[in-house]
């Protein structure tokens, strides 16, 4: 179950790379399981000069918010955009 939010917006970037973290702090690049270490070298050889890329982070409600923190992180250093995929709100 993901995080609920009410802004409902979409983004889609040419390249995108999806990073889940379950409620067991497994971490997932694209379905393949890694550990928190191993992302950084792994995002990093999937960036393609000129090109954008875009990390969609899917997290379970129950993981801390400094294991996703950690994440988003990793990203920034690397100057890449970050979206967390959440739940819309039903009404």
């Amino acid at each position: 179950m993901l995080p609920r939010s009410s802004a409902g917006e979409q983004s889609v970037a040419k390249k995108t790379v999806t990073i889940s973290i379950t409620e067991d702090l497994s971490y997932y690049l694209d379905k393949n399981q890694v550990p928190l270490d191993n992302i950084r070298p792994l995002l990093e050889g999937q960036i393609a000069e000129g090109e954008e890329l875009t990390i969609i982070v899917y997290a379970a409600q129950s993981v801390p918010v400094q294991n996703l923190v950690s994440v988003i992180d990793i990203a920034n250093q690397l100057k890449l955009r970050v979206v967390l995929a959440t739940e819309p709100i039903k009404k």
